[in-house]
C-alpha cells in the first residue's frame, strides 16, 4: 500500500510535502503509530481528515499520527509571529479558557527561549494553574523538534 493514496484526495496537495519517517505496530497488532515528516504546517482540520483516512485505511486497529515539521524550526525562530496562529489553536484545544488571554498575547524569542507576554496578573497565574508552559514546551518539541524553555 502506497501510504499518498491514502490521504484524502482533497489533500493530495499537501501529501506532497510528507514524508514518511516511521511507523510503529504493538505486538498484539492493535495499535499503529504513523509519523510524518513536513515541510509544511499541518492545521488541525487537515490532521484530523488524515487520521481518519488512515483510521479507514486500517480497520481494527487505533491508529496515531505524528506530523513533525523541522524544517520550519528555523523560519520559527526567525519569525514566530506568523506561527502565533498555529500556536495559539493548539493550545486552545488543550485549554479553551485561554483563549481570551491569548488574543492579546505577544510573542518573541529572545536568547534562545520563546517568551510569550500575557497582559494581566490573573491571566498569567491561569496559564500557570493549567500548566501551559509545559504544554508550549512539549508542543514546540513535536512539532518543530526545538528544545526551548
Amino acid at each position: 500500500m502506497n501510504w499518498q493514496n491514502v490521504f484524502p484526495p482533497e489533500l493530495s496537495s499537501l501529501a506532497e510535502h510528507f514524508s514518511l519517517e516511521k511507523v510503529l505496530i504493538d505486538r498484539d497488532a492493535t495499535k499503529l503509530l504513523i509519523c510524518f515528516l513536513s515541510d509544511a504546517l499541518v492545521e488541525e482540520k487537515e490532521y484530523l481528515l488524515i487520521r481518519k483516512a488512515f483510521g479507514k485505511a486500517f480497520p481494527g486497529m487505533r491508529v496515531s499520527l505524528r506530523v513533525c515539521s523541522p524544517a520550519l524550526a528555523d523560519d520559527f525562530m526567525r519569525d514566530v509571529n506568523a506561527y502565533v496562529p498555529f500556536l495559539t489553536s493548539c493550545l486552545v484545544r488543550y485549554q479553551p479558557g485561554v483563549r481570551p488571554w491569548l488574543a492579546d498575547a505577544s510573542w518573541r524569542v529572545e536568547d534562545g527561549r520563546l517568551v510569550v507576554s500575557i497582559c494581566s496578573e490573573a491571566a498569567m497565574q491561569y496559564v500557570k494553574h493549567v500548566d501551559m508552559d509545559r504544554k508550549l514546551v512539549q508542543l514546540l518539541q513535536d512539532v518543530f523538534r526545538l528544545q526551548m524553555e
